[in-house]
This record gives structure tokens, C-alpha cells and sequence, in this order.
């Protein structure tokens, strides 16, 4: 077992800091035991508590609401599609308790990791014992379904989206349980064997098949997915070919010019393509593990010539950053205000990919609101950045 997004390294030197009472990692811990002593007190949560149920009637398997489908006014079912717009309804299904659970182990084991404080680590191990070991209310491993339409369908392709907080959270959450001995070697197993049979769901599914296939942040986040997935279990191949498949999509999705078309259409379109960019960058920082640069790449099939000039990812971000001096700078379409503080981490992940002080300017426009924070955080992903001028250890 190894890490997925926190850089192992930085997390042990950050446990060193703790200990010797560093006042900048003291004052960020110290704001995130504040909401991991709330979570201490939550109840665990289930898969199998949903109020609405999947269409097969089985309580363990996961059931979410395509978000920008709503009730017909006048029948009720079919549904209807309104892009942008999210219907409320989706709260009442699965797909929040799945992100509050993920942020819920991921906190409690950071913490726990950090201070030495068993009673956080061993609460992240029995949520995710609840969530993915325990007979009785454990999750299957698929999103079957997942983004269902009322009156059109019992589960949808781009419902495989929802399996994002699996990988950016869960699984480094239990790497740290396993650091801290807060479970068995069975609950390890049987937590392996899960994440193993759900990755095969997603390479071997229909549903999976057809997200491998799409060319919009669809297929990003699948290949990320897949990738985080076979890292945490060791699988070499099947992450050496993700990425190759990876580095053939970067053409598909990001124009010369920067441009991510697929994004663009979208009502949200600056959203979107902020969004598309951070699975990139994650995928760019888990190939970095297996010695693949797709921070250069110009996505060209290896077969082939390579493009000269910058990578498909830098493009992408500058493209984000010279329409977005002004948010008036936008020229497509966005129901909702352009935020360019969107872009503060991309920037100081490019900032340390490239060596490029250029980007490191940029990312100093948008500062964090709890910078000591910020910047422990960015630390524990493995970017070194500077503390702002004028903070105190006071956040």
C-alpha cells in the first residue's frame, strides 16, 4: 500500500514539525481538529440508510440523481434536462452521504496521523469499516446507479463520475489508518477487495467502458480513477496503461491554442473547464510517481511525432489565466460569476511542476483565506510554497 495524493515524504517530515511544536503546522492542525472533533461526534454513516432507493431494491447499492434533471411540471416523469441548473432533489439520495463520508475519513486520518491521537484514526477506520467491510451495511462495489433519470433510465455512463471522492480521499485516508496500525490485517484485505473489484467494475462494465470513451472531463476523471486505483493496489500495468491512454486524450480534449471545446459548451463553461484541468493536474501528479510526464506532453500516440512547443497542460492553464485578468475577460458562456481564485491551486501545482515563477506570481493574486493552512496542505502534496507576508501562526 502507498500513498495516492499525499506525498508520503512530506507527510513524515510534517509528523516531525508536530512533534517538536512547529508553530505554522501547529496552527493549521489546530483548525483542522476543530471540524475533526465535530465529525468525532457525527454518527457513522451508511450506504444502506438512503430514504430513496436504488431501482433494484437492494439497500447497498448506491443510487444518485442526475443533477440537472427535473421534474416535468406537468407529469412529473419523464424528467427534463435544464444544464447548469441543479435540482435539490439529489440531496435526498446518495451522493452527498458518499462525499461527507469521504471527507469525514480523510479529515479524522489526517488528523489522527498528525498528532498521534488514536481516537481520530481509529473513528476514520470504523467509518470506513461501516462503509466498505461490514456485511450489513457496506457499499457494493459499483455505481450501477448512479445519476438515474426519473422515467428514462435506472442509472446513467456519466453517473461513474460520482466514484471521484473513492480516489481523492478515501484512499489516502486508508493508507493513513494502515500507518497508524488502527485496523486488522482483515479489515485491510477485505478494503483491498473491494477497491479491487470495484476497479474492475470500471475497466470491465459497460458503463465503464462507454466514460472510457468520452473525450470531456468524463474520461479524465475515469482514467484517473482507474490510475489512483491500480496505484493503491500495486497493479503497475494496469496504471502504466491508463496513462498511456491518458497521454493520447490530451489532443482529444485541449486544442494548441489551450482551448478544451467539450468544456466550452457547457452553460458553466469556465467551471467546467477549471474542472476538467485539476483531474489533469492529478493524473500529472500520480504519473510523476510512475515516471510519465504529462506536464510536457503534447498527448501525441508515443508511435508518433511529437509536437514541439509547450505541453497540452500548460497550454490549458494559460489559456484559463490570460481570459480571466478580468472575470469580464471570459468569452463564453457562464450562467454564474467567473471565479478566478478557482485557478489557485492549478497555478501552484504549474509553479512547481515547471519551475515557473510566472505561475507563482499569479497564484500569489488569489491568496487563501487561512494561508499557515493553505500551505500545509500543499505541503503535504508535495509543492513548497512561501508563506505570505504579513500572517500570523493566529488563523
Amino acid at each position: 500500500m502507498d500513498s495516492t495524493f499525499l506525498d508520503a515524504s512530506a507527510f513524515e517530515d510534517a509528523r516531525r514539525r508536530y512533534a517538536i511544536g512547529d508553530p505554522d503546522l501547529a496552527a493549521a492542525v489546530a483548525r483542522w481538529r476543530r471540524s475533526a472533533d465535530e465529525m468525532l461526534a457525527a454518527p457513522l454513516v451508511s450506504v444502506t440508510e438512503k430514504t430513496r432507493p436504488a431501482p433494484s431494491g437492494n439497500p447497498h447499492d448506491y443510487v444518485s440523481l442526475s443533477i440537472y434533471w427535473w421534474p416535468n411540471p406537468l407529469t412529473g416523469k419523464p424528467y427534463y434536462h435544464r444544464d447548469g441548473h441543479r435540482n435539490p432533489e439529489a440531496d435526498e439520495y446518495d451522493a452527498p452521504r458518499l462525499s461527507a463520508m469521504a471527507r469525514r475519513v480523510h479529515r479524522l486520518a489526517l488528523v489522527g496521523g498528525l498528532t498521534g491521537e488514536r481516537h481520530y484514526t481509529d473513528r476514520a477506520a470504523e467509518q470506513l469499516r461501516v462503509w466498505f467491510i461490514d456485511p450489513a451495511t457496506r457499499m457494493n462495489p459499483n455505481l450501477r446507479h448512479s445519476q438515474l433519470i426519473p422515467g428514462i433510465n435506472r442509472g446513467s455512463r456519466q453517473g461513474v463520475i460520482e466514484g471521484v471522492p473513492l480516489v481523492r480521499r478515501v484512499l489516502d485516508a486508508a493508507w493513513l489508518v494502515d500507518q497508524a496500525g488502527a485496523w486488522t490485517p482483515e479489515d485491510r484485505s477485505t478494503f483491498d477487495g473491494w477497491v479491487r473489484s470495484y476497479m474492475h467494475w470500471l475497466l470491465l462494465s459497460a458503463r465503464g467502458a462507454a466514460e472510457r470513451k468520452r473525450v470531456n472531463n468524463h474520461g479524465t476523471y475515469y482514467d484517473l480513477q482507474v490510475a489512483a486505483l491500480a496505484h493503491y493496489l500495486g497493479d503497475v500495468d494496469t496504471v502504466a496503461e491508463t496513462l498511456t491512454r491518458a497521454r493520447g486524450r490530451l489532443t482529444r480534449q485541449i486544442k494548441a491554442d489551450g482551448k478544451q471545446p467539450e468544456e466550452l459548451r457547457r452553460t458553466k463553461s469556465f467551471d467546467y473547464s477549471v474542472y476538467n484541468l485539476y483531474a489533469w493536474f492529478d493524473l500529472a501528479r500520480l504519473a510523476d510517481r510512475h515516471g510519465v510526464n504529462l506536464w510536457d506532453s503534447s498527448g501525441r500516440d508515443p508511435h508518433t511525432a511529437a509536437e514541439s512547443g509547450l505541453g497540452r497542460l500548460r497550454r490549458a492553464l494559460d489559456y484559463l489565466v490570460d481570459h480571466t485578468s478580468e472575470p469580464k475577460d471570459w468569452p463564453h458562456a457562464q450562467l454564474n460569476s467567473v471565479r478566478p481564485e478557482q485557478l489557485r491551486n492549478l497555478l501552484w501545482f504549474a509553479a512547481a511542476a515547471y519551475d515557473e515563477p510566472g505561475y507563482r506570481s499569479r497564484a500569489e493574486n488569489y491568496p487563501h483565506p487561512y494561508p499557515r493552512v493553505h500551505r500545509e496542505l500543499m505541503a503535504l502534496r508535495g509543492v513548497a510554497m512561501p508563506i505570505q507576508a504579513g500572517t500570523t501562526s493566529r488563523e
